[in-house]
Formats: C-alpha cells, structure tokens, sequence
C-alpha cells in the first residue's frame, strides 16, 4: 500500500502494486491456480479441484478444454454460476477460485421490491475464525430486510509471516462485493445499496475496503472487473485501524508483516485504514467496548474523528463491556443489534 499523504491519500496504492510484482509467482494464473501462502497451510490446485469451476458454472470435465481454448481470457470471466430461485438461504457457495473464498446468503422472502445488501466479515485476528460466527446475526439482518453475503476469505499463517496480508483479504472482500452485483437479479438485491459490517478484523476489512473505491491489482481483478467495489455504508465493531500505535498487539502485527513498528514504521502506516479517509469515506458506525484489552477504544476514536474531520457522517456507539461484546446481557447485545440496522436502512434507504 503506498505512503498516503498526511490528509488527502492517493486512490491508488503502489504497495500493494508491488507485493503482486514481488510475489508474481503467486498470483500468475489466479483465476485457475489458487494462491498458495507459505507453509504449512497448503492451498490445492484449482485444477485438481471441481468445486473450483462449478464456483463459475462449469465442469471439471470441461475445466482443461476451457483452458486449453482460452487461456488467458477465462480470467475476465464474469460470475456465471446461476443461484436456486426462491430459496431464503443458501450456503457455501464460492465466489473466487479459491476453496476459502466461499459465502452464505441469507435473503429476505421472495416476493417484494429489490432488498439493500450487507456484505458480513467475521474476525479472528486474519489468522482464523470463519463465517459460521455470524450466522446468527446473517438471519437476523435478512429478518430485517436486507440481502446478506456472510463470507469467508483466505486467513494469514499463523506460523509466520504473510507476504499477502493484508491485500488477499481485502481483494477477497472486494471480490465478494463485486459477486453480489453480478448476482443482483437473483438476489433480488439493489446493488446500489451496499454496505458492509465487520467485527474486530473483519472490521478493519470493512473500513479498508471501504476507502478504496477501486478494485486491487491482482489476477483477481480480472474477475468482473467492470463491477464497481464502493459501499454505501460501513458499520465496524471493534476494529483495528491504526497500527502504528506504539506495542499494540506487536507480536501479531511483526508475525503479519515481518517487520516490527520500529523497523518498519511506514509499513505500519500503510497498512492502517485510518490514513485512506477522505470526504469520498461512506458514512460509519463505529462500535466499541470501554472495557475493550484486546483493541483499545482509543482506535474508534481516532477513526471517528478523522472522518469528522473529512466532514463524513459517522456514529461512535459504546458499550460497557470488554472486546467481541463479552460482558454484555443478550438485551444490551439486542439493543446494539437494533442500532446497527437502523444505521444501515439509514444509508440503504432509497432518495425519492
């Protein structure tokens, strides 16, 4: 991610530019050939896998001759994979090449006019957690009237250092915004409406993703990539934004990018969202615990006002508790629940 500027940050990050140059062993033939990060964590040859092209509405059987036919153009395919009409749930289904990059739906009934999108991220430090830890709140959101993609995306090793992190995860997340427009129809999903929420990592996804309107070098990008990746909203539980905060979580951020704060303090900057804000941010709610050791409150803080700064509308709601809402009565939990969705129908609700 290149240096931002200390106000206005450029659109357009050349570090990520060279990671992809750097590591062009990895993303050469991206759309057929998973990314596969260091050891121990393997990632099998999409060609070796089926489920890799029924993701794209083909066979195994025709994968080769695909290949074979059109080589490098297959990486512009778009999404073609037709969804099952009607259904209010669907589960796993992939929207990238690789075996991690798999979603839930959760939808509203059939039936009535087109539903604003959530894009949900779940936490776990880039290193683990999956989709499964926001099931509950996927079925509520929909529940309430919005078209949900609940999706899981490539995890950093946790046994050393990650030359993709953090720019796998956020052109995983941009890959899935653009597998809900191209899906829209289906959906029955306004693709103008689009927002995201992220808790603590999947947070910082949601505000990183958020401030980068355009979609990430990369083989991925070849992936529908007339499909625009902007948001409409973003809502962010307890997520880290600004690593360069003196020893915070030093020993995770080093094992992330290889280097620690002192060695690197550019890097540390570069990779923190709170620097890309500008007067384009979406509107944010930004959720936090007072009581909060693992990411401190001050970093919502900071976040909330770097955008008031930019003049961009943005919430800081707190709560009495520790990280990942711990502390916390299923009433107060339902309450902040209840906040966040009227945020979002807020920001989805259509102009006259």
């Amino acid at each position: 991610m290149d240096n931002p500027p200390e106000k206005k940050p450029a659109t357009t990050k050349s570090r990520l530019i060279a990671t992809v140059i750097k590591n062009h062993r990895w993303h050469k033939s991206l759309f057929w050939r998973a990314a596969a990060p260091p050891a121990p964590r393997a990632i099998p040859n999409a060609l070796n896998d089926e489920s890799s092209f029924r993701a794209f509405g083909i066979t195994a059987a025709l994968a080769a001759c695909l290949l074979l036919s059109f080589g490098a153009q297959a990486q512009t395919s778009n999404f073609s994979a037709p969804l099952p009409p009607q259904a209010t749930f669907l589960q796993n289904l992939p929207y990238g090449p690789d075996p991690l990059e798999t979603l839930d739906v959760c939808r509203p009934p059939p039936g009535t006019p087109p539903h604003p999108g959530l894009l949900m991220i779940h936490g776990g430090g880039w290193i683990h957690g999956d989709k499964s830890q926001m099931d509950n709140w996927c079925q509520r959101f929909a529940q309430a009237g919005f078209t949900v993609a609940n999706i899981d995306y490539r995890l950093a090793s946790p046994h050393g250092t990650t030359p993709g992190w953090p720019n796998f995860q956020i052109a995983d997340t941009q890959l899935a915004i653009r597998w809900m427009r191209a899906h829209a129809a289906e959906l029955n999903l306004d693709p103008t409406r689009l927002c995201a929420y992220g808790t603590s990592a999947g947070g910082y996804l949601a505000v990183f993703t958020a401030n980068l309107p355009k979609i990430l070098p990369g083989n991925l990008a070849a992936i529908a990539p007339n499909i625009p990746v902007t948001l409409s909203c973003v809502a962010d539980a307890f997520g880290p934004v600004d690593l360069t905060i003196p020893h915070f979580q030093a020993a995770a951020f080093t094992r992330l990018t290889g280097y620690t704060q002192a060695q690197n303090p550019t890097l540390y900057r570069n990779d923190s969202p709170l620097f890309y804000v500008t007067p384009h941010t979406p509107p944010m709610l930004l959720i936090h615990g007072t009581q909060d050791r693992l990411v401190p409150i001050a970093q919502s803080r900071e976040l909330s006002a770097a955008l008031q700064r930019d003049n961009v509308a943005t919430q800081l709601l707190t709560y009495p508790g520790d990280h990942s809402f711990k502390g916390l009565s299923p009433a107060a939990i339902d309450s902040i629940f209840q906040q966040i969705t009227a945020f979002l129908k807020t920001h989805t609700t259509p102009t006259p």
